[in-house]
């Protein structure tokens, strides 16, 4: 029985980016075997604290399920694992000692499973390391200083990994070119939306238990149907001639979708977060609003979208704000030096960490979400945008348009007018909104977690 041993040391309290791909394999790869009669593989995990946890003796486990398996300390702390991993490279007796050291503690895995630009040297077990992305190579300018020093790191760790795994046919292209990986030795194994798309079934199990839809009349329709409901502006010509375009109730949207049952219930608790949300904020519930989610940081090319949006607000006189959720990243200051010096900064709302059920609730009520970043290895929000109805505008660069395919409009990230340009084609037209979103919706459904898990076996038994 294959027995693998997966590092869940980036998950924390709150997880993002790596955290959120370890999470979520190790759940679906669990769910996946509890489904055998005969599983033919166990799952084990490993942890490694903090330098501070790690001195007072405190594990502080993350929260990831792993059965009835134990999560596994190792007791080295990343800061003191990376130098003997350094080590190592050079020095082979302390790589035999590391390796051995491995093997003996945690009862001899059939695959050890590095999950973030590491992995630790084994002489029984095959070795397996993610690598998401190259920015660090290719973009060295949007990285710390830290984080320029990976290259040297992964370089060591190759030189005993057996496969490596990645997220997207664009990172594998890179991580061949630029690391010099044989290309059968790269593995993709996709990430998936961590939100799940309403669909007929669900919307009829709904009607039949809360008999909603004998009372607004609805009959069956397409799922993609259920994203227009609560989106859906009368426009209201403003002395200049302009569309003035406000949000109306979802409970006044004349549909003939069985999915609006769904939708309407969705709607009203989607509507009380949202308010609670802008009680504690700066931002106006009343205007429909433009969404930006991720990192603040210069890789997103936040500056850029700042700079599309004051021309949307001087061309189009658009009513939109621009929301930006995310925690400040590395080098934030000049992003925020370009908000403070628009014209339309009273419009533009940086909303910091929120709640999985906040960001759900204003990815639902978003007129565009835009995500203009100069590279990504696969750009997960623009997922969870197209999952949860959201028509997306997105740059045509690295990993985007395999993640998007036929479902997003595309724009050069170092051109705000053509950012702004394709912004404007959706908030201008909503049949080219409409079926952004259901072209959307269908790619999302492409990706789910299982197939990660699944493409993780794969890879896995290749090796053995």
């Amino acid at each position: 029985m294959l027995k693998a041993l997966i590092d869940v040391t980036p998950v924390t309290p709150y997880p993002s980016g790596v955290g959120l791909y370890v999470s979520n394999l190790v759940r679906s790869l669990e769910a996946i075997a509890a489904e055998s009669v005969e599983p033919d593989y166990t799952v084990e995990t490993l942890f490694q604290p903090g330098l501070k946890n790690w001195l007072m003796r405190r594990p502080s486990l993350p929260d990831v399920s792993c059965g009835h398996q134990p999560c596994h300390v190792w007791d080295l702390p990343v800061r003191l694992s990376t130098p003997l991993l350094a080590g190592a490279y050079h020095t082979p007796p302390l790589q035999d000692f590391l390796a051995s050291r491995m093997d003996r503690r945690f009862a001899q895995p059939d695959i050890i499973h590095g999950t973030n630009y590491s992995v630790c040297p084994s002489r029984k077990a095959k070795t397996v390391m993610n690598i998401y992305d190259l920015t660090f190579i290719l973009y060295p300018d949007f990285v710390d200083n830290v984080v320029k020093q990976y290259r040297a790191h992964i370089e060591r760790c190759l030189s005993w990994t057996d496969l490596v795994l990645t997220i997207s046919e664009s990172s594998k292209r890179d991580i061949v070119e630029y690391l010099g990986v044989e290309a059968e030795k790269v593995w993709v194994t996709p990430l998936a939306s961590q939100y799940a798309p309403i669909t007929d079934s669900m919307a009829s199990s709904l009607e039949m238990k809360t008999g909603l839809g004998q009372e607004v009349g609805v009959s069956a329709g397409h799922p993609s149907q259920w994203a227009q409901v609560g989106r859906s502006f009368p426009r209201e010509q403003r002395g200049d001639g302009m569309p003035k375009i406000r949000p109306m109730d979802a409970r006044t949207v004349n549909s003939n979708s069985q999915a609006y049952v769904t939708r309407t219930i969705c709607y009203e608790e989607t509507d009380k977060i949202l308010d609670d949300l802008a009680k504690a904020s700066s931002y106006d519930r009343g205007r429909p609003y433009l969404l930006f989610v991720s990192t603040i940081e210069p890789r997103k090319n936040v500056t850029n979208l700042v700079e599309a949006f004051n021309r949307l607000k001087s061309r189009h006189g658009i009513d939109h704000d621009l929301l930006l959720v995310g925690k400040k990243g590395w080098h934030y200051e000049p992003i925020f030096e370009a908000i403070e010096h628009s014209p339309w900064r009273h419009h533009i709302h940086h909303l910091n960490y929120l709640s999985e059920r906040q960001v759900q609730a204003l990815y639902t009520q978003a007129d565009v979400f835009v995500y203009p970043s100069f590279y990504e290895g696969f750009g997960l929000p623009v997922l969870e945008a197209m999952t949860l109805g959201a028509p997306v505008v997105t740059s045509n660069v690295s990993s985007l348009p395999e993640v998007a395919g036929d479902a997003a409009l595309y724009a050069n990230p170092n051109a705000p007018d053509e950012l702004a340009e394709q912004i404007w084609r959706l908030i201008d037209c909503s049949i080219l909104r409409q079926d952004l979103i259901a072209r959307g919706q269908a790619q999302a459904a492409k990706f789910s977690w299982r197939r990660t898990a699944e493409e993780t076996l794969k890879a896995y038994r290749s090796l053995l």
